[in-house]
């Protein structure tokens, strides 16, 4: 009776642990906060004799890193790492992430478990493989550096493009840790970026440009397959990689010779980098070819292939990426010169009021740079300036960018858009002192065709109060008058008068201007009676005109800077009333003060001072720490590399893993009998370290082998039997050299596996002869 129950009980007791196991994977899954486990609860069950205990706890502590609680999570370093030995793959996955995460802000407790991470590096799992690799190169310690040379020079070789994936990228920080294993991280680089798989050779590519940007010549041989597996690499490392191949081109390939003259090798950059602008959705992928065509192509893009840039860049105007992509539209139409680019796409950059400031002003600038539906840019940009539904910064812009296209338009647009101008200024116009500053510098360059437009300026002026916030508009009133004083004096006259009734009331920049339109005043009329009196103008002359009411005027304006609280404005009218009480130093304050000044250009945008594109210093408008430039096309053609170097390799390094695995048939494999009938000794050979292809050539070499000797046999069945009695004299001489051999071997083997035994737990099971290469060679291993 008591078997049936014991049964039952063994069955109870089963159910009722995959319950639990149910039930513990499902709360770690959701890691729900409405009971969180307290942080001695997770150490007992980091350290709980049960695997499924531990690796419940393991998946706590994973579940604050992701969570974002690092420092909650660091506190359990030492408990996680008594796990690395674990005989559950999940659970050593688990630590292998979080030591990549930790081990470099605890070398000391890391260093602990390196002998456990190198036995990681022989395990079955391609994943845990992988682990090792990237868990050694974190630690960061240069005392250990030997170690990971090792590790990768193992990991170069491994069948798994995961290990060889990891093996790339552990390539930098072993640099970094150790500068000294340059030359040896070159050569495994080198083999790296001939793997066949393309993961591997885009993460090789981004460790070469952080240890060895400068070294082009490793791209030789691998140039044209760049170009054709670009589509098949991810995002970064296609970013990268396209990088790293416009470069090359400046560099070593020949310059293009006309606007659609380039190299072969140039061309099929090109080739491939269009089809996929056109069909990639990946931001990145896309401004990376982008700025790569334009820095590959000479003159202009051909139409063709400037639509496809177009419905690419367009096609980003979305909230994750819309800044940088305006910045790099805004780029291409003004660095460039490409302003009809975009043109159909207009509708695009429309603002709308929940547009941010700075996208709003990008999107302002395109706008005024399209030459493309005039009409309808200028009423949308009429409406941002009057519409009080966007920021006044954007309100300013607007305007500023209507000015631009009233200067680069026809004389009826421009003279359109002045009007509109002065109808803006008034004193509770938020864009005022904007809408000054435009139509003062589209009168400077047309000065004798807008005399009427000076003239409404001036009569503006009057209907502006003494606040501060008319007081740039009021300023820039009075420079703009006073700097057309010769096309119209009477103005002038007028204006000053006007303002100088309430001078005092007015601010500083305003006091300071007037003073300057009284001097421009005074100096022409002077000048005029210089003229008359037939170029000599005498004291008394001048004595008689101070007398006038221009004269009267000045010397009341004068009067007034002369007790202004400005320093800066007394010593202005100390000098101008030097200057100007001298009849012999009229010619000079002429020079100074009615000196023919440069109109100047409006434009709304900013060009960036020619930064490349794609770039952060591009995307801020200024040079960063670490900006560099793309080199300049090579124009001596004989220092050029042999267009030769970059032909392609027949083979390969490196072959998938299901092509090794299924690629040797047992057909193939020779039979190891030990009577030697198939030509081969029984002796067994010494375990060297060989890689695939070495164990191919080997496997192959001695199928050939023992066909020939077989043959051979055949033969010389008829030989003598003095050759016999030497033959056998051999045998027996190998067969003694093959006991010695045993003995040593046995011996070997014997005390690998007592100090195996020492390293690992006792439910682990001792490393085969095949797998102790690590510990054969790596001098560090017992340590």
């Amino acid at each position: 009776m008591s078997d049936p129950f014991a049964k039952i009980g063994a069955v109870l007791e089963s159910a009722k642990e995959l319950t639990l196991e149910a039930a513990v994977s499902a709360s770690s899954r959701l890691l729900v906060d409405d009971a969180p486990l307290s942080a001695e609860e997770i150490k007992k069950l980091l350290n709980a004799r049960s695997d499924r205990d531990r690796l419940a706890g393991m998946r706590q502590v994973i579940g604050f890193m992701s969570k974002g609680r690092g420092e909650e999570a660091q506190q359990f370093f030492p408990d996680v790492m008594r796990n690395t030995a674990s005989q559950s793959l999940d659970m050593r996955k688990l630590v292998f992430v979080y030591l990549i995460r930790y081990a470099p802000m605890e070398h000391d407790l890391a260093l602990m478990s390196v002998n456990t991470i190198q036995k990681s590096l022989s395990d079955s799992s391609p994943t845990v493989r992988s682990l090792g690799v990237r868990v050694l190169s974190s630690l960061r310690v240069p005392a250990i550096s030997g170690i990971v040379l090792f590790a990768i020079k193992k990991g170069v070789t491994d069948v798994s493009p995961l290990v060889r994936r990891a093996v790339a990228g552990a390539i930098a920080k072993c640099y970094d840790v150790d500068p000294s294993t340059f030359p040896q991280l070159v050569e495994f680089l080198q083999q790296l970026l001939a793997d066949k798989n393309v993961h591997v050779v885009g993460s090789a590519i981004m460790s070469m440009l952080l240890i060895c940007p400068d070294r082009l010549d490793l791209i030789h041989p691998i140039y044209r397959r760049l170009c054709r597996i670009i589509p098949q690499l991810d995002t970064f490392a296609a970013a990268s990689v396209i990088d790293l191949l416009v470069r090359y081109n400046r560099t070593n390939i020949a310059p293009p010779k006309g606007n659609n003259s380039v190299d072969a090798d140039t061309a099929l950059l090109l080739s491939a980098l269009y089809p996929a602008i056109e069909n990639s959705l990946s931001p990145v992928f896309i401004m990376s070819a982008v700025s790569a065509v334009y820095a590959l192509c000479p003159g202009q893009v051909q139409p063709v292939y400037q639509e496809t840039i177009e419905v690419g860049l367009v096609r980003l105007l979305k909230n994750e990426t819309l800044e940088v992509a305006l910045t790099m539209i805004k780029q291409i139409i003004l660095q460039r010169d490409q302003p009809n680019a975009f043109s159909t796409h207009v509708h695009r950059f429309v603002v709308f009021p929940d547009d941010t400031a700075s996208v709003a002003l990008l999107k302002i600038a395109i706008m005024a740079s399209i030459k493309g539906p005039r009409q309808f840019v200028l009423s949308e940009l009429k409406h941002y300036a009057t519409s009080t539904s966007y920021e006044r910064e954007v309100q300013a812009a607007a305007v500023s960018a209507i000015g631009s296209c009233a200067s680069g338009g026809t004389n009826k647009e421009s003279d359109s858009l002045v009007t509109w101008l002065l109808r803006q200024i008034r004193s509770e116009a938020p864009t005022l002192s904007e809408c000054l500053t435009c139509v003062r510098l589209l009168i400077q360059q047309q000065p004798q065709k807008h005399v009427a437009t000076v003239t409404k300026l001036a009569r503006i002026y009057t209907t502006l109060d003494t606040s501060a916030e008319t007081s740039p508009a009021k300023a820039s009133v009075v420079w703009l008058v006073s700097e057309f004083v010769s096309v119209a004096p009477e103005v002038g006259e007028a204006l000053l008068y006007s303002a100088l009734k309430n001078v005092a009331y007015e601010d500083t920049p305003v006091r300071a201007q007037i003073m300057d339109l009284a001097s421009k005043v005074y100096l022409f009329r002077i000048n005029e009676v210089g003229k008359a009196a037939e170029g000599e103008l005498t004291e008394e002359k001048q004595i008689e005109f101070s007398r006038s009411f221009v004269g009267q005027l000045y010397s009341h304006a004068l009067y007034c800077g002369r007790f202004d609280p400005s320093y800066e404005i007394r010593d202005k009218v100390r000098r101008l009333g030097a200057l100007l009480s001298n009849p012999a130093s009229t010619e000079l304050a002429t020079l100074m003060l009615q000196a023919p000044k440069q109109a100047p250009k409006v434009d709304s945008t900013n060009t960036e001072g020619g930064l490349e594109l794609n770039t952060a210093s591009a995307v801020l408008g200024t040079p960063l720490s670490g900006y560099v430039s793309l080199p300049p096309w090579e124009k001596d053609l004989s220092v050029l590399p042999d267009a030769r170097l970059r032909d392609e390799p027949e083979e390969v390094v490196h072959m998938d893993t299901e092509k090794v695995v299924t690629g040797i048939s047992h057909k193939e494999l020779p039979s190891m009998s030990s009577n030697g009938t198939n030509g081969m000794t029984a002796t067994k050979p010494k375990l060297q370290k060989q890689t695939l292809d070495e164990f191919f050539a080997d496997t192959v070499g001695s199928e050939d082998s023992s066909e020939e000797e077989e043959c051979d046999s055949d033969d010389d069945d008829g030989e003598e039997e003095d050759e016999e009695e030497k033959d056998e004299e051999e045998e027996d001489e190998e067969e003694e050299d093959e006991g010695e051999e045993d003995e040593e071997e046995e011996e070997d083997e014997s005390s690998e596996e007592d100090s195996s035994d020492d390293d690992q737990p006792a439910s682990q099971s001792p490393v085969p002869a095949s797998q102790s290469l690590l510990h054969e060679e790596n001098p560090f291993a017992n340590s």
